[in-house]
């Protein structure tokens, strides 16, 4: 009990007691029994203090991922103890590995595969760490009332964006037009619609809401051409797929992204 607090995986505790209990199961009936419990591969081995602040461009930019595509929840109720994860597409792994790598982190990134489903996932159990996420917005069952935070440096602003766009955005070829555009809660595209516009007079398109989600989609080429250009100058974290998508359609249209008309 007390190495499974101290965040020893059960598989490494059934090593040192191997001469006593026989599965990995065993253990976990013991912890559950005495009311401890975490999701079952996600310990504690992280920098408990990452997003205390967001002062560096990768803080904010996995702040915006986990807002749209990760999770703060309890490890089960009535308790203290939360689990901080996320799941992408497996050929987005990179992205993953990086944050692992941000956290200090020695946690398995786990692979999971089937018909239909090819994914990378990453958890870690932190208290402080949930809470701090919490406080900027990230919090349990956030799906239909997600915001930005306003409270993130200017400077690091548009990379919480990109974090935000690799979560929840998409970017696409349609009618021989290079189409992006962002899904989620009305509030949240309209945010990022009118701090667009502030920043490099975006277009403010009409916003589609449907039953679950709400999406705003764009095709000027100076549209295009300036959000690129804001996303990506000088980054150094962003899911690649999607970069590429923007940097296939003008290397086969002969675009100067340095250039807008």
């Amino acid at each position: 009990i007390e190495l499974y607090q101290q965040g020893k995986t059960a598989k490494e505790i059934l090593l040192m007691f191997s001469d006593k209990v026989a599965t990995e199961n065993t253990i976990m009936t013991i912890v559950k029994n005495v009311g401890i419990g975490r999701p079952r591969g996600v310990v504690s081995d992280a920098d408990s203090d990452y997003f205390e602040t967001i002062d560096t461009e990768a803080k904010a930019y996995y702040l915006g991922l986990l807002l749209t595509d990760g999770n703060v929840c309890r490890v089960k109720r009535n308790t203290e103890q939360y689990v901080i994860q996320i799941c992408l597409k497996y050929q987005d792994r990179g992205i993953i590995e990086q944050f692992k790598k941000e956290l200090h982190s020695s946690n398995i990134i786990r692979h999971y595969k089937n018909d239909r489903r090819d994914e990378c996932f990453f958890g870690v159990c932190s208290t402080k760490m949930a809470h701090d996420l919490i406080n900027k917005g990230v919090y349990p069952n956030k799906t239909f009332e997600a915001k930005l935070n306003f409270d993130i440096p200017p400077h690091l602003f548009r990379h919480y964006i990109r974090g935000i766009f690799d979560g929840d955005g998409t970017v696409f070829v349609s009618k021989n037009y290079l189409r992006f555009g962002f899904y989620g809660t009305h509030q949240l595209v309209s945010e990022v619609q009118q701090w667009l516009g502030r920043q490099i007079q975006l277009s403010q398109n009409k916003i589609f809401d449907k039953p679950t989600v709400s999406f705003v989609i764009y095709q000027k080429k100076k549209d295009v051409l300036e959000f690129y250009n804001l996303m990506y100058k000088d980054a150094h974290f962003f899911l690649k797929r999607k970069k590429d998508k923007f940097d296939s359609y003008f290397d086969l249209h002969n675009v100067n992204t340095e250039i807008i008309e």
